[in-house]
């Protein structure tokens, strides 16, 4: 019986320490919100959030690094339609992708097709640049 009892003992003794040294690890990190449904993926470097259409990736602190958030032609924003059909008026919006990242301008990644070809072009606010270019033979 006091076999049981010290191991039971030690047991309670180990959580307790692990609980207080890890609680005490992460006074500076920041709480992360992960919404409900939500994929999470835990990296040695930080944190990856998947919701949805929405990746967004954390460092060790829990400091938001970049967010990913994926566009159906369905769904493509209306400034970034008028944007890309002024330049590439001939081809179809097949998806994009919306990069943000703290202190630099969102990116945005367009997906485009016609009967021939497909490209991938890359714009910032101030303009669209092309980045790929697939033709179909």
């Amino acid at each position: 019986m006091k076999k049981y009892f010290t191991a039971a003992a030690f047991s309670v003794i180990a959580l307790l320490s692990f609980t207080t040294s890890f609680a005490a690890g992460n006074k500076n990190q920041k709480q992360i919100a992960i919404p409900a449904g939500a994929t999470v993926t835990k990296l040695k470097t930080g944190t990856i959030v998947i919701d949805g259409a929405t990746t967004t990736a954390y460092d060790k602190k829990g400091n938001m690094v970049y967010t990913i958030k994926r566009y159906s032609a369905e769904n493509v924003p209306l400034e970034i339609f008028k944007t890309v059909r002024g330049t590439y008026g001939n081809y179809f919006i097949a998806g994009l992708e919306k990069i943000d990242q703290p202190g630099s301008d969102s990116e945005v990644v367009v997906h485009l097709r016609d009967n021939n070809d497909y490209k991938t072009v890359k714009m910032s606010i101030a303009d669209v640049k092309p980045t790929q270019d697939f033709i179909n033979q």
